[in-house]
């Protein structure tokens, strides 16, 4: 029903407004999920430094004694974790608010932490084992975070779109 005059819309009418309403929720949806060129590459490239880092703590252990050793890698990952929230508040200063809606459960958030954490922990130690250096196991890290992250943002965004009833196509 029109507000202003209290006329009941047209069957044309209402068919526009039910596709607008569609329209804005994939446009919804789907501002969610755009995170910016440079959001996986900088991830990477932190996970790569801080690796690198890692890496040195070895050496620096033999040389300098185990404290220093063990401050060397609270070093490196105090300095992934603030680059890393850093990169994460402006990726979401960018959006705005009304783009920021969850379109997970909290079910399906736990297992893609626990999916991420697992494939984490499973290529850093196949690759510590393979070739005994962390700097290769955390490089080898890095390259599936860059490659794989748009794929599984991708996915994601299907899974949203499908459970507003959306299969992403154009109106």
């Amino acid at each position: 029903m029109d507000e202003n005059t209290g006329e009941m819309p047209t069957p044309e009418q209402a068919i526009a407004a039910l596709d607008d309403s569609r329209r804005r929720e994939r446009a919804a949806v789907n501002a969610a999920f755009d995170t910016p060129w440079w959001y996986f590459a900088s991830l990477s490239g932190a996970l790569i430094t801080c690796g690198g880092l890692i890496a040195l703590s070895e050496p620096i252990g033999e040389s300098y004694g185990f404290p220093l050793e063990v401050s060397t890698v609270f070093a490196a990952i105090i300095a992934f974790a603030a680059i890393f929230g850093i990169v994460v508040r402006k990726v979401t200063q960018r959006q705005t608010a009304a783009a920021r809606p969850t379109y997970a459960t909290k079910r399906e958030g736990w297992a893609y932490v626990g999916g991420a954490i697992f494939v984490a922990l499973s290529v850093y130690l196949g690759a510590k084992i393979a070739f005994d250096s962390n700097f290769v196991a955390m490089s080898l890290l890095a390259v599936v975070i860059a490659v794989g992250g748009v794929p599984f943002q991708a996915m994601v965004r299907r899974r949203a779109l499908r459970r507003l009833g959306s299969d992403g196509a154009p109106a």
